[in-house]
């Protein structure tokens, strides 16, 4: 699904999103791919994303691979993959472009567990 304006979901949807701005509300279910500019996350989000900026809220589900240029991560939130590029801050944490945590066989049987 590709927008030229912005998204907010609090449904479930299988597949791409492409918009300016995408937001994912504590109801909503993405299992595929999002490429915005800004994404703000409450639900939970299976695939990878692409943002200039990715907010993180409390209560929110990622698993998989973000790469941003800044990321925030709330209190309460939770992320279980990689980050790539850019600057990465997460509350009371240093600011780093290192992955975070690798997406590996643990990493898969944690998101299994979720379901």
């Amino acid at each position: 699904m590709t927008l030229d304006g912005d998204l907010h979901l609090d449904g479930t949807l299988d597949g791409t999103i492409s918009a300016i701005n995408v937001s994912v509300g504590k109801l909503g279910l993405l299992k595929g791919k999002i490429s915005a500019k800004h994404v703000t996350l409450a639900g939970r989000v299976e695939g990878n994303i692409y943002c200039d900026l990715l907010e993180l809220l409390d209560g929110c589900n990622v698993y998989g691979e973000v790469h941003c240029h800044d990321l925030v991560v709330e209190k309460g939130a939770k992320f279980v993959g990689t980050t790539r590029e850019g600057i990465v801050r997460a509350e009371g944490a240093v600011q780093t472009s290192a992955p975070l945590l690798p997406h590996d066989q643990a990493t898969q049987a944690l998101i299994e567990q979720q379901k």
